[in-house]
């Protein structure tokens, strides 16, 4: 019989690959989360128990997919709590969240840094979900610091919260592209920044007692949709565009307190859609104002002040 109908087969076959679960737990394997990270594979899973002493910082090295994920219903408490987080890869895996960080406190290295440092080059991702992040550095620690070097890094924020950072920013974005979805925003000298890039922000809430301005934007696309952005303070303004910033809103609200303050202002460019303006002392007239040096469009409807 022929060879040719019945070819070869391999004596040896290479082993499937396979993902595993570490375990992150008081007692167990690892005495820290780097430790955990350190031993995990590519595609890894490490579920992270309570430990009252806390997991310690962490640095996620490049060309690892690894997802950490926090076991207690308590998530946000000191009792599932980790340090600083640092990933800056000098590349990532195209259309993969390299690192995906789930239900964990993070609280920050107190020493004037931050709480989650992205600082990633095309195509790193980072993807924090359920995150509560708390840096309570006195010297200026900022809370997510992203795309700090790589114009084509993504980082993405979904259902967290943040809280203390009473010096720092709390989302510093830089340059490539960041997404913020149902998260809070409420503590810290200011809410964001953009420098470049694209920050895309949706259902989401923006709420602080600042004396200045609760955004910063001096350069890339800011793109705000239903969302609340308020400044209980008195005088205190809205969002800061500066020249090339450009700030797009639409189907949100502000509320802004009355006075010197502006809801928009600076010399960039403000592009608004269905907008309601509003303010939390509801006995003074609305302050609805922007700065008109502002180049100003509008997109699609008219805005509708409150009376």
């Amino acid at each position: 019989m022929s060879s040719q109908l019945f070819p070869a087969i391999p004596r040896f076959l290479p082993p499937p690959s396979v993902s595993h679960v570490l375990w992150c737990v008081a007692g167990g394997d690892y005495a820290t989360l780097q430790a955990a990270v350190n031993a995990a594979s590519s595609g890894d899973t490490i579920l992270v128990g309570p430990n009252l002493t806390g997991w310690g910082d962490v640095t996620f090295p490049a060309q690892k997919i690894i997802t950490v994920t926090g076991l207690s219903a308590a998530a946000h408490t000191p009792t599932i709590q980790i340090g600083k987080v640092t990933y800056s890869p000098t590349v990532g895996t195209a259309n993969e969240n390299n690192i995906f960080l789930e239900n964990l406190y993070v609280s920050g290295d107190f020493n004037g840094s931050q709480g989650v440092l992205f600082a990633g080059t095309a195509p790193a991702r980072l993807r924090v979900t359920g995150l509560l992040i708390s840096n309570v550095s006195a010297l200026g620690g900022n809370g997510i610091v992203s795309n700090n070097s790589g114009s084509g890094s993504s980082l993405y924020i979904d259902n967290c919260l943040t809280n203390a950072s009473p010096v720092g920013t709390m989302l510093v974005h830089t340059q490539g592209f960041t997404q913020m979805h149902d998260t809070e925003l409420n503590a810290g000298a200011a809410a964001f920044s953009c420098a470049a890039g694209n920050l895309t922000v949706f259902t989401s809430r923006i709420e602080y007692a600042l004396a200045g301005a609760v955004g910063v934007i001096t350069g890339g696309t800011v793109t705000m949709t239903t969302t609340f952005i308020r400044n209980t303070q008195t005088n205190g303004s809205g969002v800061s565009v500066a020249s090339p910033g450009v700030f797009i809103l639409d189907s949100s609200v502000f509320d802004v307190r009355t006075g010197t303050g502006y809801c928009v202002s600076g010399t960039g460019v403000f592009l608004y859609g269905q907008v309601t303006w509003s303010n939390v002392a509801a006995i003074v007239p609305r302050n609805v104002k922007t700065q008109n040096t502002l180049t100003q469009a509008q997109m699609t409807q008219t805005p509708t002040p409150s009376p």
